[in-house]
């Protein structure tokens, strides 16, 4: 009889990577957006930064529009999409990849929308 190979760590580090890339061009381009929406023209968008032309006078604008403008409108919505796929994977029913690429998937976003807050 052949024995089985276990796989599980190459599938456990091919769904964190996956989850990772997943991640990344969401919070990226939800800086884009919320550029476009200040006025700011986006120079350049990647899947790993943002670069605007700076064309809105950030003294002018309230502290809640400077943080938003600054970064803290990615995070935020991260945090969001983190919280709803928590709650996906704690009530819904799902095959042991599935469960582990969202937990994933959830870290990713947790982290990438608190490590914002923590600067």
């Amino acid at each position: 009889m052949e024995s089985k190979k276990d796989l599980s760590l190459i599938n456990c580090i091919s769904t964190a990577m996956i989850a990772y890339f997943l991640t990344i061009p969401v919070h990226e381009g939800i800086h884009a957006i919320t550029h476009l929406i200040y006025g700011n023209g986006v120079e350049w968008y990647s899947a790993g930064a943002v670069e605007s032309y700076n064309l809105v006078d950030i003294g002018s604008l309230s502290y809640f529009h400077r943080i938003m403008l600054a970064g803290g409108s990615a995070s935020i919505i991260n945090v969001i999409i983190g919280i709803i796929l928590m709650f996906i994977v704690l009530k819904a029913s799902m095959g042991p990849t599935v469960r582990l690429f969202l937990t994933q998937l959830m870290g990713s976003h947790m982290s990438c929308g608190i490590g914002y807050f923590m600067i």
